[in-house]
């Protein structure tokens, strides 16, 4: 049974927001590997899974993490990222995760914006296709979709520091009680 998620961002990236495939630069590299030696000492001989999004710079994150932890990867076809966020323009100076959270909690988020609602419900799902035995799934994946797990799900409970936003190689581990 799952008790614990881990949900991880992925390392810093190339500075071309433009490019979806853009990789992970030698600093985000560097910040998956401390991520790993970190996750380590929390998974402790847990029987443990790394889940991620399709893209480049997720996979080569979960990638470090999956070799320094030895566990298996696994790339989900779900879609957990949220879709067309950057067809919103923040009109305040915040950031464009914070924007899109505000927007979804005023019942304002365009309809063509994937709701934190489905990326929930996208992520139990995929979740629910797991193998039983795993104890802990550490999902590599991005911001906003992050944060729409973190605040809109109500099954775990954060353990330590809960963060309102996800920098390059945050995570934040969550329990089930």
């Amino acid at each position: 049974m799952i008790k614990n998620i881990i949900l991880v961002r992925h390392g810093e990236t190339t500075q071309d927001k433009e490019d979806p495939e853009r990789g992970l630069t030698a600093r985000g590299k560097a910040q998956m590997i401390n991520v790993a030696r970190i996750l380590s000492k929390v998974i402790d001989g847990k029987k443990s899974v790394i889940v991620c999004t399709s893209t480049k710079r997720s996979i080569q994150s979960a990638f470090i993490l999956a070799d320094d932890l030895a566990i298996p990867l696994i790339k989900s076809k779900r879609q957990l990222r949220v879709k067309n966020i950057k067809q919103i323009i923040p009109v305040k100076k915040i950031s464009l995760t914070s924007y899109y959270l505000e927007l979804y909690r005023k019942g304002k988020l365009p309809k063509f914006v994937t709701t934190p609602g489905k990326i929930v419900e996208n992520f139990f799902h995929e979740m629910k296709n797991l193998n039983k035995s795993y104890e802990t799934i550490i999902f590599v994946g991005h911001s906003g979709g992050l944060e729409s797990i973190l605040n809109f799900q109500s099954k775990y409970n954060v353990v330590g520091e809960y963060l309102s936003e996800f920098n390059y190689g945050d995570f934040v581990e969550m329990v089930r009680e």
